[in-house]
């Protein structure tokens, strides 16, 4: 029997066995699920146990618990253009003009999303928004590293088990600011191929997937594809199947049902998620464009947060209305073995016909959602569903 790293069910994908190995012995590649995992090449292993050590898995990191908290919003523009409230893009700025470099997950041209390394204010853009798949860290560990040892600061963001591998990599540094976000779960990167590749056929190039577009406001969920030839899809069945599949829990990785990181407490400088609840912040404005929250867990990321004009509210009160999304982690789907065997045995064209069938009743109910959207109607509806659900989760 070859050498083990960890439990295959525990496994996160984030590679930073394979940076560690001295012999070179571990490659990553896609499992028959479409999930990073590393293969360890036994003639090559010298039963070291480095990969073992540097596994968040088998060894997590010193965590810290939360300092402070503190609520964020960057301009309008900014703001559309990311995810929440525009922290990452101020905090990048920052590390920028200080001569860094900042680290995060985007979509290159083959629509593969991988952690890049960017120097300038003006790259930032594609690592601002969310992406609802697993990105390959292959080779990033040992260029942070490599920063770092020359004397550049570096910011890196990433989800929590890749913020612990990273400093299981490292360790602590005072030019290292580790950013991780409160995380749903990773979905597979070779099932978002698939439906790249799916969508393809059916249209043109796709150059850029956007989950959560604002195009009608912060609380409406709207996934738009974009086009080479200018043009996008939205409200449809091939925009929104992908993200179904994933809010349904039947795409998303083994580890993320027992996830070790899903914890208040972390190993990151700064944990980043969206801010729903505005009412009782003065300089917050509940404007329908994004607010971030945060939590700093070092004196180093506390330090940021205040230099950047983040507003500070009550840590408790934060705790007590967004720590379930921090430390729970998601329900195994029913029926998620049989959705496995399905896409390995027959492929995502009949998974998109047995999971979205493409019948009256759902053209019906697109159709509707269109014109919700298109008369700003959606603004109002979605932020009443939005309020009720965080009430409902008291």
């Amino acid at each position: 029997m070859g050498h083990t790293i960890c439990e295959k069910r525990e496994c996160t994908g984030c590679s930073v066995c394979v940076s560690s190995c001295p012999k070179k012995a571990i490659k990553i590649d896609l499992d028959e699920c479409g999930f990073y995992r590393p293969k360890i090449e036994d003639n090559l292993c010298v039963n070291c146990n480095v990969c073992n050590r540097v596994c968040p898995v088998n060894n997590p990191p010193e965590v810290y618990g939360p300092t402070k908290a503190f609520a964020f919003q960057n301009t309008e523009e900014v703001r559309f253009n990311s995810t929440s409230g525009g922290f990452f893009h101020a905090i990048a700025c920052r590390i920028i003009d200080d001569g860094g470099v900042v680290c995060g997950a985007a979509f290159e041209d083959d629509m593969v999303l991988r952690h890049i390394i960017v120097a300038k204010k003006e790259e930032l853009a594609p690592l601002q928004r969310s992406k609802y798949v697993e990105s390959s860290l292959d080779g990033i560990y040992t260029r942070i590293r490599d920063y770092l040892r020359n004397g550049r600061k570096v910011l890196f963001a990433g989800v929590g088990c890749q913020a612990a591998a990273l400093r299981n990599y490292i360790g602590e540094d005072k030019n290292l600011i580790i950013i991780d976000l409160v995380c749903y779960g990773v979905p597979s990167s070779g099932l978002f191929r698939d439906w790249i590749t799916y969508i393809e056929k059916k249209y043109a190039k796709v150059v850029d997937v956007r989950f959560r577009d604002k195009s009608y406001g912060y609380y409406t969920p709207n996934i738009k594809v974009l086009f080479e030839n200018g043009k996008y899809i939205e409200n449809c069945r091939d925009s929104n199947i992908y993200a179904k599949l994933f809010f349904r829990n039947l795409s998303v990785r083994e580890s993320c049902f027992s996830c070790h990181f899903k914890t208040v407490d972390r190993s990151s400088d700064i944990t980043l998620g969206d801010l729903w609840q505005t009412d009782g912040l003065e300089t917050i404005k509940d404007d329908d464009k994004g607010t971030t929250c945060l939590f700093s867990h070092t004196e180093k990321g506390k330090e940021l947060c205040q230099e950047l004009g983040a507003v500070e509210i009550d840590k408790e009160m934060l705790l007590a209305k967004d720590a379930q999304k921090m430390v729970s982690c998601i329900s195994t789907a029913a029926g998620t073995g049989k959705f496995w065997e399905l896409y390995k045995e027959r492929g995502f064209e009949v998974i998109i016909n047995t999971y979205e069938k493409d019948n009256f009743l759902r053209k019906v109910k697109y159709l509707i959602k269109s014109l919700l959207n298109r008369t700003g109607l959606s603004r109002w509806m979605y932020r009443k569903l939005k309020m009720k659900k965080i009430r409902d989760n008291r």
